[in-house]
């Protein structure tokens, strides 16, 4: 598959170089003994794309540590195809530097740059921003935070002046830039989860973009999120966009988000509602699900998923359950895949293909040879009923097909409970 063909992840990612820039691979961040440290309170949403024309940026974007630690770093990542250059501090105060004491760094198309030590004694639960100037040198596409969390600033243009070490930063709109994720250095075999999803798992929805996946391992362990608004289990597979931006945009492809998946030891994925809405069948969803989790797993990467949740339309912005109406065009293969999902994505040990519910011999979630460790039922946390399609209300949606603040924290209860239950998960 595209994704994975040839190991062409391992051949080509060398692994995370301390202080210094290069591509990653999931034993690149591990390998170095580093994770990280703090859940970004802003997504990392690699559908946004910067406007070709704002060739720099200032951000000022809060983390919020789940631990302590005496010395941190920052990780930056390059999605567009042209080359970076990047300048940080800590709080307008520290410069941060890269290879070695340099003040800046030009990180490569596709290619992660890593900060030197940062010293100070971070602690947990507190508030900590870092500021990142950005400039390139041709206007490109390049991955956005969304300003989201009290404090945060972003800003953008034709030649801004670097703020890192001083200067107001003024709301511009649109999205910013800004490090994927601020690092520690382990003291043990600490676990990393990558959400890699939609729009569900970007927080859409919650006026704080803090999604179910957020608000389970918030403050609880070392996580990334890797999320594209609108995309599919397929256009992952292959590597392609299925929406409407335009296919000159290098983040359709799914490559950013594999590689930052790579970066971790744990997969919580939620693809699927978005190719039951493009009226794919759900054996065809199926297959392209067996396909990414069987990636995963071949690189060590232990997976886990989530069911989908509904789709419906509201004459009364979903306040009563009279005045939904259930999407009839995907009701019935989303109800299959649920159930296929709920029973432990059963597969044929020998084809690793998808085998009906009950078939004896099957493999199922959890067993040896699959490829999946467990699947999240969140779907019954936001539904009014199983897979009746229609939503709970009032309150759990705004537009049908996202969650709010108040489905968001429910489904998180799901995987809360989970963790609670299983000491093996995530660990």
């Amino acid at each position: 598959m595209a994704v994975h063909g040839d190991n062409y992840w391992l051949s080509q990612i060398a692994g995370l170089l301390a202080g210094g820039v290069s591509n990653p691979v999931a034993r690149g961040l591990l390998g170095q003994g580093l994770a990280p440290i703090a859940a970004r309170a802003a997504r990392f949403d690699l559908s946004g794309i910067g406007d070709g024309t704002n060739l720099t940026t200032n951000s000022k974007i809060l983390y919020v540590p789940y631990r302590d630690s005496y010395v941190t770093r920052v990780a930056y990542y390059n999605s567009s195809l042209v080359t970076i250059n990047v300048s940080a501090s800590r709080e307008q105060t520290k410069q941060i530097t890269f290879n070695n004491g340099a003040t800046s760094v030009a990180i490569l198309p596709k290619q992660w740059a890593v900060s030197d030590p940062i010293p100070g004694k971070v602690s947990k639960g507190s508030s900590l921003y870092i500021y990142t100037f950005m400039s390139i040198t041709s206007g490109a596409y390049h991955q956005t935070h969304t300003i989201s969390e009290t404090g945060e600033q972003g800003e953008k243009g034709v030649a801004l002046a670097d703020k890192t070490m001083g200067g107001t930063i003024t709301n511009s709109g649109g999205g910013t830039f800004g490090p994927v994720a601020l690092l520690y250095q382990l003291a043990d075999d600490t676990p990393v989860v990558t959400g890699l999803g939609d729009s569900i798992m970007g927080g859409v929805g919650d006026p704080a973009s803090k999604s179910f996946v957020y608000r389970a391992l918030e403050n609880k362990k070392s996580f990334f999120l890797a999320q594209r608004s609108g995309e599919t289990a397929q256009a992952f597979v292959l590597a392609t966009d299925v929406g409407s931006i335009a296919t000159s945009d290098p983040l359709t492809t799914s490559n950013s988000r594999y590689m930052l998946a790579e970066a971790g030891n744990w997969v919580l994925g939620n693809y699927a509602i978005n190719d039951l809405r493009l009226f794919r069948a759900a054996t065809l969803v199926q297959a392209d699900l067996i396909s990414i989790w069987r990636a995963l797993d071949s690189e060590g990467i232990k997976v886990t998923w989530c069911t989908a949740m509904p789709n419906s339309s509201s004459t009364d912005s979903w306040a009563t359950l009279a005045n939904q109406s259930v999407n009839a065009s995907i009701i019935a293969q989303r109800a299959i895949l649920n159930a296929w999902m709920r029973a432990g994505a059963p597969l044929d040990p020998s084809t690793f293909a998808a085998v009906a519910v009950g078939t004896a011999g099957a493999l199922v979630a959890g067993q040896s040879g699959h490829p999946l460790y467990k699947i999240f039922d969140v779907s019954v946390a936001v539904e009014d009923g199983v897979d009746s399609g229609k939503w709970k209300s009032p309150g759990y949606t705004t537009d049908g097909i996202h969650p709010t603040a108040l489905g968001h924290t429910d489904a998180a209860a799901i995987i809360t409970a989970a963790m609670d239950a299983d000491t093996r998960l995530f660990k």
